[in-house]
C-alpha cells in the first residue's frame, strides 16, 4: 500500500513538474506563420501578426499584438486594418464548476480604412464570401463520435457565464467614398463596461467623435448602469445619460447640443416593459415622458405619455437656424406647451388627451387609429379660440403701381395658372372621419363662433359635410365635396348664409361699410381642373342674394348712381351724400363655364328702382353689366354701364340712351295727348252732327 501511496505521489509530482516546464517553455509564436498562411488563404489579403502571448495557467489568455489585413489588390498597400492589441482570458478552475468566468476582453488601437471607388466598388465586400466551408469540409468524418443525444444535453445544468468587463479604446474608422465625394471618420470610438453578472449592476461608459468633411463633428457621451439577467428573462438600464454635441457651420452659433436621461426595465416571463422617465433637454425644449408595456411577448399592450415643457416657437426656430415667419402681429409664436397621452396594440392605437397650447389658443381633443393596418384617421378635436389675423404676413406695402394688364384685359395671371398639384394618390388612399370646432375665430378680419366642421375622407372622396358657424347675427353652413378617383379632381361646393348683417362683415373684411342690409345668400357650384384657369372655365351652377333694408355706401358704383338720381328726379346732385339707400335688394344668377349671367337684379327704394342685367366672364376676368334706374312708377329709364376688368372696371352713364328714351316718350305722350284731343274733337262735332 505504500508502495501504491509512493507511487501516485511520485506521478503528480512528475505531471506538476511536466505540466510547470510545458507552461514554462511554450511558446505559441512558433505557430503564428501557420495562423498567417491561414488568414491570408481564407481572406485572399496579406496579413501580418506580431508577438503572440499565450498563458495557461491560473486563466487561460491569450494576447495578440500588432496584428495587420491587407486591402485587396486594387486598393493600394496601405493596410485595410490594423489591431495593436487583442486579450482574452478564461479561468481554469470555475470550469470544473460549469461556472465560465472570463477576465475583461480588451481591444487596442483598432484601425479601419473603408473605400468605396467612383465605380461603387468597395474594400470589405470580398470579406462576406471568404472563410465558408466546402463540401468536403462540411461533411462529417466517419469515424467522428455520434454527438451527444438531447436528452444528456438538457439534464446538465446550465453554464454560468461572467465576464469580467469590455474595454475597447483608441479605435478608428475612417471612411472614404469617392463617387459621393463623403469622408467620415469615427476617432475615437471608446468602450469601458464593468463586471458582466447576471443580476448585477453593470456600469457602462463610452465616448466617440465622429467627423464628416467639410466641417461637421459630432461628439457623444454615454454613461449608465445596465442589469442583465437573461436566464431569468429581465434586462434593465438605470441613469442612463447621453450627452450630444453637434458642430456645422450652418448651426445657430456653430453648434447644438442635446441631453437624454432615461431608465428601463424589461421582464420577459412577465411579459412587461416600461420606459420611466425619459427626458430630453435641446435647443432650449424640455421633452418628458415614459410609457409602459404589457403581454410583450404575446398581444403588446402599451401606454406613452409625452410632455414639452412650455417654451418660444421664436426662440426655438432661432436656435435651430430657422427663420421665423414674419407675422402681422410680432408678439405671436412667444409661448407654447404640448401634453399628449397615448395607449394601443398592435391592431389600434388612441391619442387622448391631446393639449396643444399656443400662445393665447388652447387645443384640446383625441385622434384615434382603429385600424393600424388600413391607417383609418378618426379625430374630435376643439379649439377655444384664435385669432389667425395675427399669424398671416404682414400687408404688403402699395407701391402705387398699376397691376400688369394681359391680353384679355385683367390682371396678367399666367404665372398664377401654374398646376395645382394635389397628392391624389394619397387622397385616394385616406380613411378620416373627424370633428373639429372653434369657440372663436378671427380669419381675414371676419369674426365667426361656434364653428363646427365634420370632416370625411373615404375611397378617393373628401367631404365636408358641414361646415357650421354663427356669423355676424346669422348663420353660415358650407358644404363642399373633393372627388380623386379620376384623373382629373371635381369639385362640388353649397353656401348658405342666412340672416347676416353685411354691413359690419364687409366694414370688418374691406375696411369700410360698402353694403349694409340683413343678408341671405345661396350658392351651388360644381367645377373641375388642375388649374386655376380650368376651375374658372369649367365653373357651373346657380347663385342668389336677398337683402333686407340697407345702404350702398361709400363706394364708385353710390357714386354714380346718386349723380343719375339727381337727373332722373330732376333734383340738385349733393357730393355729399355717399349712399344709396333701399328698403330690399335681391339678384339670381347663373353661372355656365365660369360666365356668371345675372337678369334680375332689382333695388327697391321709396322713390326709385334700379334693375340690373348682365354678365361677369370669370375665365377672361371681365365684367359687362348695366344699371336702370327708373323713377318711381316711370316706364323709362337711365342706364349705368359698367365694363372692363374686374380690377378696374369703368362706370360710365348711357346719357344718349336715356334722352333717346325721354324723347321717345315725350313723342308717346304727345301722340296720346294728341289723340285724346282728337278723340274729344271728332266726339264733339258727331255729337253735333247726330245731337237730336
Amino acid at each position: 500500500m505504500k508502495r501504491v501511496l509512493y507511487g501516485l505521489g511520485l506521478l503528480v509530482v512528475l505531471l506538476a513538474a511536466g505540466l510547470a516546464i510545458f507552461i514554462l517553455t511554450f511558446d505559441a509564436n512558433r505557430y503564428r506563420p501557420q495562423i498567417v498562411s491561414l488568414v491570408e488563404q481564407q481572406t485572399g489579403r496579406s496579413f501580418s501578426l506580431g508577438e503572440i502571448s499565450l498563458t495557461l495557467w491560473p486563466s487561460l489568455g491569450l494576447d495578440l499584438h500588432d496584428a495587420v489585413l491587407g486591402n485587396p489588390p486594387d486598393f493600394g498597400k496601405r493596410p485595410f486594418a490594423r489591431v495593436k492589441t487583442v486579450h482574452v482570458a478564461v479561468e481554469l478552475l470555475p470550469l470544473l464548476r460549469r461556472e465560465l468566468k472570463v477576465d475583461t476582453l480588451l481591444l487596442d488601437g483598432l484601425q479601419v480604412e473603408l473605400i468605396r471607388t467612383m465605380d461603387g466598388h468597395d474594400n470589405w465586400h470580398d470579406l462576406a464570401g471568404k472563410g465558408e466551408s466546402g463540401p468536403a469540409e462540411e461533411a462529417a468524418s466517419p469515424t467522428e463520435a455520434p454527438a451527444p443525444s438531447s436528452n444528456a444535453a438538457s439534464s446538465a445544468p446550465p453554464v454560468r457565464v461572467e465576464l469580467n468587463g469590455i474595454e475597447i479604446r483608441n479605435t478608428r474608422i475612417h471612411y472614404n467614398d469617392a463617387d459621393t465625394g463623403t469622408v467620415i471618420t469615427l476617432d475615437p470610438f471608446e468602450l469601458k463596461t464593468g463586471a458582466l453578472i447576471p443580476g448585477r449592476p453593470m456600469p457602462i461608459e463610452a465616448r466617440l467623435h465622429l467627423t464628416q468633411k467639410p466641417d461637421l463633428a459630432l461628439d457623444a457621451a454615454l454613461k449608465g448602469k445596465a442589469t442583465l439577467n437573461p436566464e431569468k428573462g429581465q434586462y434593465r438600464i438605470d441613469t442612463l445619460e447621453l450627452g450630444l454635441s453637434l458642430r456645422a457651420p450652418d448651426l445657430p452659433d456653430g453648434q447644438l447640443k442635446a441631453r437624454l436621461e432615461a431608465a428601463a426595465r424589461a421582464d420577459l416571463s412577465a411579459g412587461t416593459a416600461r420606459l420611466d422617465p425619459l427626458r430630453i433637454e435641446t435647443l432650449g425644449l424640455v421633452i418628458s415622458g415614459k410609457a409602459r408595456a404589457s403581454d410583450i411577448t404575446a398581444e403588446p399592450r402599451w401606454q406613452a405619455s409625452l410632455k414639452v415643457a412650455e417654451f418660444s416657437p421664436r426662440t426655438l426656430m432661432k436656435k435651430a437656424g430657422v427663420e421665423a415667419p414674419q407675422t402681422a402681429d410680432p408678439g405671436v409664436l412667444q409661448r407654447a406647451s404640448f401634453l399628449i397621452e397615448a395607449r394601443g396594440d398592435t391592431r389600434q392605437a388612441t391619442l387622448e388627451p391631446i393639449r396643444i397650447e399656443l400662445d393665447d389658443t388652447t387645443l384640446k381633443g383625441n385622434i384615434r387609429l382603429p385600424d393600424l393596418s388600413s391607417q383609418a384617421v378618426r379625430f374630435d378635436l376643439a379649439v377655444d379660440a384664435i385669432d389667425l389675423d395675427r399669424y398671416l404676413p404682414p400687408p404688403a406695402e402699395d407701391t402705387g403701381k398699376p397691376a400688369p394688364v394681359g391680353k384679355s384685359g385683367g390682371p396678367q395671371a399666367a404665372s398664377d395658372d401654374a398646376p395645382i398639384e394635389l397628392p391624389m394618390d394619397t387622397l385616394r388612399a385616406l380613411d378620416v372621419d373627424g370633428h373639429f370646432s372653434v369657440g372663436r375665430l378671427k380669419a381675414f378680419k371676419a369674426r365667426t363662433s361656434d364653428a363646427r366642421l365634420h370632416l370625411i375622407a373615404r375611397k378617393g372622396v373628401l367631404r365636408i359635410d358641414p361646415l357650421t358657424a354663427r356669423l355676424y347675427d346669422g348663420n353660415i353652413r358650407l358644404t363642399t365635396r373633393l372627388d380623386a378617383r379620376g384623373k382629373t379632381p371635381k369639385y362640388a361646393t353649397t353656401i348658405a348664409l342666412k340672416g347676416v348683417q353685411s354691413g359690419p362683415l364687409i366694414k370688418d373684411m374691406a375696411g369700410d361699410e360698402y353694403l349694409s342690409g340683413k343678408a341671405d345668400f345661396d350658392m351651388s357650384v360644381t367645377t373641375t381642373g388642375n388649374r386655376p384657369s380650368a376651375l374658372k372655365k369649367g365653373l357651373n351652377g346657380k347663385a342668389s342674394f336677398a337683402f333686407g333694408e340697407g345702404s350702398v355706401n361709400n363706394s364708385e358704383i353710390a357714386h354714380q348712381v346718386n349723380q343719375v338720381l339727381a337727373l332722373l328726379l330732376n333734383q340738385p346732385y349733393d357730393p355729399s351724400v355717399k349712399h344709396v339707400g333701399f328698403t330690399r335688394l335681391t339678384a339670381s344668377a347663373k353661372i355656365r363655364q365660369g360666365i356668371i349671367d345675372n337678369r334680375d337684379l332689382e333695388l327697391r327704394a321709396r322713390k326709385f328702382t334700379v334693375r340690373g342685367l348682365g354678365t361677369v366672364d370669370l375665365p377672361a376676368e371681365r365684367i359687362d353689366y348695366e344699371l336702370r334706374l327708373y323713377k318711381a312708377g316711370g316706364k323709362t329709364y337711365a342706364p349705368i354701364r359698367i365694363s372692363g376688368p374686374l380690377s378696374s372696371p369703368g362706370f360710365r352713364f348711357d346719357k344718349d340712351a336715356w334722352l333717346k328714351q325721354r324723347l321717345e316718350g315725350k313723342k308717346q305722350e304727345a301722340e296720346k295727348r294728341l289723340q285724346q284731343r282728337l278723340d274729344e274733337e271728332v266726339g264733339d262735332r258727331l255729337k253735333g252732327l247726330f245731337g237730336r
